[in-house]
């Protein structure tokens, strides 16, 4: 029961979350509108760079063949051509990363053949006649202090679980931000100098596509592990699907 409570959660908040830039626009509509201004902006700090390479050159603070005329105005070209059509490149990556998206998102986790879980009627049933039927206290006892245990490490992982959920909704903002403030990193394209902060940007925008996936990986592995959850090892579960957590909320920085 609550691998498939957590499993409708999960679902319906990721198809909150689909993979598409109407999605952004959908729920930010300004988005629209400041993409147009990032991109007059772009292209005014484009030329104000290729101004700048153009006049350390002829200055002699920077007589290397990159900042030469012809490479910066082929540059600045290839800049401007970023700015207006890059929107469209951008878009095509984001409906590529998609696709493994919509596969993990669409993945049944649920086990064909339901195991023996450990909150089922029959084994709380036994819990409960350890105490009733003459038993020595102890055993029944130590269950059910076993059961609270139990559920606090339940709670625990829900708390967990519940901050990847926010772990992957801010993911998936990163990709929109950096789609419709794209303009802005295209610009520094314009010269070799300024040209890190553009390789910088792609990286980010690429692993962040990826990490959306890997985010939903994680999620699904999570109440894969709670559907597989038993009385004979339940201890154990619970504590690998706690640090399972932990790392799906750190993994950008671990890859």
């Amino acid at each position: 029961y609550i691998a498939n409570a957590m499993d409708v959660i999960i679902k319906l908040f990721l198809a909150c979350l689909n993979l598409d830039l109407s999605t952004f626009l959908g729920a930010f509509p300004a988005f629209g509108t400041t993409y147009s201004i990032f991109r007059m902006i772009g292209l005014g700090l484009a030329l104000i760079i290729a101004t700048v390479s153009l006049y350390r050159f002829f200055t002699a603070q920077d007589t290397s063949s990159m900042g030469s005329p012809v490479i910066v105005l082929l540059r600045t070209a290839a800049t401007a051509a970023m700015i207006y059509f890059g929107g469209y490149v951008l878009e095509y990556i984001v409906h590529l990363a998609s696709f493994s998206y919509g596969i993990f998102l669409n993945l049944e986790t649920a086990p064909e053949v339901p195991l023996s879980g450990l909150f089922d009627a029959a084994y709380l049933t036994q819990i409960l006649n350890s105490t009733s039927a003459g038993e020595v206290i102890a055993p029944g006892l130590l269950a059910a202090v076993a059961v609270v245990l139990s559920l606090l490490l339940v709670v625990m992982i829900a708390i967990n679980l519940f901050k990847l959920l926010i772990e992957v909704a801010e993911r998936f903002m990163v990709v929109g931000v950096l789609v419709f403030t794209a303009p802005l990193s295209f610009s520094t394209f314009a010269s070799q100098n300024s040209s890190n902060v553009f390789k910088n940007w792609c990286k980010m925008f690429l692993s962040s596509c990826v990490m959306m996936t890997v985010s939903v990986f994680f999620l699904k592995l999570v109440v894969s592990g709670l559907y597989a959850i038993t009385s004979e090892s339940y201890w154990l579960q619970f504590l690998l699907i706690l640090a399972l957590c932990k790392i799906a909320q750190r993994i950008d920085s671990y890859m």
